[in-house]
């Protein structure tokens, strides 16, 4: 049996990672999925993982979603502003409105986002609220962009303990996911929970491209590469 036949054979959740500007990527990934038919009862995203969770769990179908994510560029989320940070956040969450259900209980898949509570100092994961709101906190890496309000608490980047958003996600689900490259520094506050679960089976794609501020332009190459790594990671025999 292959991946993909288990895959299609079985429920699963879908799993994506945080990873700077890892979006372009995730693109290639869910674009692979849809070619072989593959839907999740439910996705987690955590950082750039929960905008394509998102924007998939809206109904944006991922060849779509690749021609939208190419033609972003540094004026869809730049808007500096004195603060914790760099950037406000509010021109991206802007943006997001125009990919994503306003709320998390109108989507067609449920999903679930993984933040950081910056005074409790862990991490949240919501199923329900503002969808944009909670994307931009999920996205806000710390000194890069403003903490995010959402219920008179301040929320963070989601991938600083949560990667793959699987803080409510039982042991024993069957899970699919795209783990994006970590810098030395976040690998020391990932979840290793299911590090050896054989229910897990996740794809950690190699030598892409960056696509971070002003390197757009790799943004194709990052996409296809996933695609490509994607279509072999399913056959692999089990």
């Amino acid at each position: 049996m292959t991946l993909l036949e288990k895959l299609s054979s079985q429920d699963f959740t879908l799993s994506l990672s945080s990873g700077f500007f890892g979006f372009f990527s995730h693109c290639g990934f869910v674009k692979a999925l849809e070619s072989e038919g593959l839907k999740p009862k439910r996705i987690t995203g955590s950082s750039a993982g929960s905008i394509v969770a998102a924007c998939l769990a809206s109904g944006l179908n991922p060849f779509d979603m690749e021609k939208e994510f190419l033609n972003l560029t540094k004026q869809h989320y730049w808007d500096p502003a004195f603060g914790i940070g760099f950037l406000k956040g509010q021109v991206f969450e802007k943006t997001l409105h125009q990919f994503v259900k306003h709320e998390m209980k109108d989507a067609s898949i449920p999903l679930h986002i993984a933040t950081f509570d910056i005074a409790r100092r862990r991490t949240q994961v919501f199923t329900e609220g503002p969808l944009p709101r909670i994307i931009r906190a999920s996205c806000a890496v710390p000194m890069m962009f403003h903490p995010v309000k959402i219920n008179n608490r301040y929320y963070w980047d989601g991938g600083i303990q949560d990667k793959m958003g699987w803080s409510q996600i039982s042991s024993d689900e069957l899970i699919l996911g795209h783990s994006l490259p970590s810098d030395a520094i976040s690998a020391l506050f990932e979840d290793r929970r299911y590090k050896k679960n054989p229910n897990r089976f996740v794809l950690n794609t190699k030598g892409l491209p960056p696509t971070g501020p002003g390197q757009f332009a790799n943004a194709p190459k990052s996409i296809s590469m996933t695609y490509e790594q994607t279509k072999k990671f399913l056959d692999t025999k089990l």
